[in-house]
């Protein structure tokens, strides 16, 4: 009995420990109590939250290594970046003649970067996971140029 209640405690132990170091349960928790503290972000910080957490996220998943074809990725990130937008205006304002206000949000939320899903895909699946968190990455990164290019042509 003493053996096996050792061996519980040392899992046990074993799995607080990790979710302790898992940045993903810790950052929600931390912003939690940066929230309750009652202290307020800097300004600016707000509008750089989201990009930065995308690129942060792309490199962590970068760092496993696990891409393997750098061809797939630009392909991706041209797809999702590039093609996709082109797409997009050409469905919202020549096929279905969109009002100008919705053709040109469709626009511009077609060029923002690949986000988180398509990694959690991946992973559940088994599938090519290292080159989803590649994608991410990069087309964070580039959509800077993408998105700031498309902005300035329809507004």
């Amino acid at each position: 009995m003493a053996a096996t209640e050792k061996r519980l405690s040392t899992t046990l132990g074993g799995v607080g420990l990790s979710l302790i170091k898992n940045p993903l349960l810790v950052a929600p928790i931390a912003g939690a109590l940066f929230n309750g503290s009652g202290m307020q972000v800097p300004e600016g910080g707000e509008a750089l939250a989201s990009p930065c957490a995308l690129v942060a996220f792309g490199l962590f998943l970068g760092a496993k290594g696990e891409a393997q074809s750098v061809k797939t990725t630009n392909a991706l990130v041209t797809l999702k970046l590039i093609a996709q937008p082109v797409l997009t205006w050409w469905l919202a304002f020549h096929l279905f003649g969109l009002p100008p206000l919705w053709s040109k949000t469709t626009v511009i939320l077609s060029v923002l970067p690949t986000s988180t899903g398509p990694f959690m895909l991946a992973e559940f699946y088994d599938r090519e996971s290292g080159v989803t968190s590649s994608a991410i990455l990069f087309s964070t990164v580039v959509s800077l140029i993408t998105v700031t290019f498309c902005l300035t042509i329809l507004i």
